[in-house]
């Protein structure tokens, strides 16, 4: 989700692997936009570094998620410099497979704060999480 600020419509920006596509919600408007890997921009907005993970192990019931070391906090820090780039209370959302097979979500804003989501079950984080 993208603010951009006073009576504008957040916009939502969705990347699909699968089709390789960007679906692009603004308001009732709805736009498919085909990626080849170089979209076009007017102006870079800033990188943000991320490496490709394995998938992580998620048990719902013990509530606990195991994977590469430090892997999940790496992708939640993506997640947050990601929502920074665009500022406001814009929130940057990954959404990765698990060795399951289940959606593992992650949800960052440019404060910091992180929401993790799996299988219906929210998992808390620990305050000033992931650590700097």
């Amino acid at each position: 989700m993208i603010d951009q600020g006073g009576e504008v419509a957040d916009a939502v920006a969705v990347y699909d692997p699968a089709d390789q596509s960007l679906e692009i919600n603004e308001g009732d408007e709805q736009r498919h936009i085909p990626f080849d890997g170089k979209l076009a921009a007017t102006a870079p907005i800033g990188e943000v570094h991320v490496h490709v993970m394995p998938p992580f192990s998620v048990d719902l019931e013990l509530g606990e998620i195991t994977g590469a070391l430090g892997g999940l906090e790496h992708l939640a820090r993506a997640l947050i410099s990601l929502a920074g780039l665009f500022g406001g209370s814009s929130i940057a959302i990954g959404s990765f497979t698990t060795d399951s097979g289940t959606e593992l979500e992650l949800g960052a804003r440019s404060d910091g704060e992180v929401g993790i989501h799996c299988g219906g079950v929210d998992f808390e984080t620990p305050p000033q999480w992931p650590p700097g």
